[in-house]
């Protein structure tokens, strides 16, 4: 292939230019805050990506409207990914899918159809425990389930959830390094929702 063909004519001079750019040095605060706030839009994203969460009741029940109580539990030991495991169950629907997780709106995809879910950060708690470097989060907050698609067309609802991560981090000079990547994630959210379909 000749230079006028090649897929990658980007003004590419020598092996340096290829490399990604490095983005320029920030105070170790910054990293710091910058690393756990990354964490918390993780579980927040996947936390609201539900359209449900937690309940007190055990079994699904429908009401008059027709609106019933669906659960979903969402995981993921992956602190850079946005795809998490998802079971569903309740009234509407039982089954595994995943949970693409956006900045607002996530999309579940499940055997026979998809749907949407607009949540917004939560509220909670977190710490980082500056011996162990064991960071602990825990948020909650609602969300709305719309757009559906297949098995899931016309489905609407509202929701409250509750996102829980464990993260440890490595160490560096001594202290806990919240830039890099945690050594281990956990990340679990369980949600409720009054869903009408």
């Amino acid at each position: 292939m000749d230079e006028s063909s090649s897929p990658r004519q980007d003004n590419i001079t020598s092996a340096r230019d290829a490399e990604p750019r490095r983005a320029p040095r920030v105070g170790r605060a910054a990293k710091r805050k910058a690393a756990a706030v990354s964490v918390i839009a993780v579980a927040a994203a996947a936390v609201t990506a539900l359209g449900l969460a937690s309940s007190a009741s055990a079994a699904p029940a429908a009401s008059a409207a027709g609106i019933v109580n669906d659960h979903i539990q969402l995981m993921t030991t992956s602190a850079t990914s946005n795809n998490l495991g998802a079971i569903e169950w309740g009234s509407v629907y039982t089954g595994a899918g995943v949970d693409h997780t956006g900045t607002n709106v996530d999309l579940l995809v499940f055997p026979g159809g998809t749907y949407k879910t607009r949540h917004g950060a939560g509220a909670g708690t977190q710490t980082l425990n500056p011996k162990t470097c064991l960071l602990t989060v825990n948020l909650h907050g609602t969300d709305t389930t719309y757009g559906g698609t297949g098995r899931f067309r016309g489905i609407s609802g509202t929701g409250t959830w509750r996102a829980s991560v464990l993260a440890v981090f490595p160490r560096s000079a001594g202290k806990c390094a919240t830039s890099r990547t945690p050594l281990a994630f956990q990340q679990i959210i369980t949600g409720v929702g009054h869903t009408k379909l």
